[in-house]
């Protein structure tokens, strides 16, 4: 299964609507989700985390690497996450997810 398959997955398992996941990660339509499920776009690591949050899974889930080191909890693996960003980008993620 890809990434953008577990997203699909995981959005359809929340109830949301590709418009109503790309809203709540500030994306103005849902082109951009729609691209990432079908495998048109990749990824980038600042929505990987964002995605963990909005939908509360691992975002290890969603790269599909727990199975790897499924003794890593969300935490830590968010934790991982958000190392990898700035300042202004974790900023900007907590006031999108208030």
């Amino acid at each position: 299964m890809t990434v953008g398959e577990r997203i699909a997955q995981y959005r359809q398992e929340k109830g949301l609507s590709q418009e109503e996941l790309a809203h709540l990660l500030g994306y103005k339509s849902r082109s951009t989700i729609n691209k990432i499920e079908k495998g048109e776009r990749d990824v980038p690591r600042k929505m990987i985390a964002q995605l963990s949050i909005v939908l509360n899974v691992n975002p290890l889930d969603i790269l599909g690497e727990n199975e790897k080191s499924p003794s890593l909890s969300k935490r830590e693996a968010l934790s991982n996450m958000l190392e990898n960003m700035t300042e202004n980008e974790i900023e900007d993620l907590y006031d999108k997810l208030k």
